[in-house]
């Protein structure tokens, strides 16, 4: 990503169909990772070669960033969780809003009973729940539902 002037980037999932790896990166703000800064990079298996790129996520959306001091501890964020959630990780992330807005978020990966993962977002100067994602596992990748 670096050679092709995108700088503090980092690898967020992956998703092989077709003997092509569609590999995502976002940018980074910090310690946060920033979502709607999103470059997805298609990399063929047969011969390693970049096979396609989309880079209008981060074109649209990139700007110079600053990520906030939380208003909540990591602890109080996890307390507003569902109880039937177990919190497996957290994260920062800028995360974007259905009306194009973005929220600073903590990212906390949790475990359902059922044993599934899923991600919640909570708003760090708000503490409010702001997004809630299911991850997804299949045999060429995750994605998120």
């Amino acid at each position: 990503m670096k050679k092709l002037g995108y700088a503090d980037m980092t690898p967020t999932y992956s998703f092989t169909s077709d003997g092509i790896c569609c590999l995502n990166f976002a940018g980074t703000a910090g310690d946060y990772t920033v979502y709607p800064d999103l470059i997805k990079v298609g990399v063929s298996l047969s011969d390693k070669k970049v096979v396609s790129m989309d880079a209008a996520d981060y074109v649209m959306n990139h700007v110079p960033r600053t990520p906030p001091e939380p208003s909540l501890s990591e602890d109080e964020a996890k307390g507003v969780l569902s109880p039937d959630l177990t919190p497996q990780s957290t994260d920062f992330a800028l995360i974007p809003t259905p009306g194009g807005g973005e929220v600073w978020a903590y990212e906390i990966l949790c475990k359902t009973p059922e044993d599934n993962d899923v991600l919640v977002y909570v708003d760090v100067t708000t503490g409010r729940e702001a997004d809630l994602l299911l991850l997804l596992y299949a045999d060429g990748g995750t994605l998120t539902k």
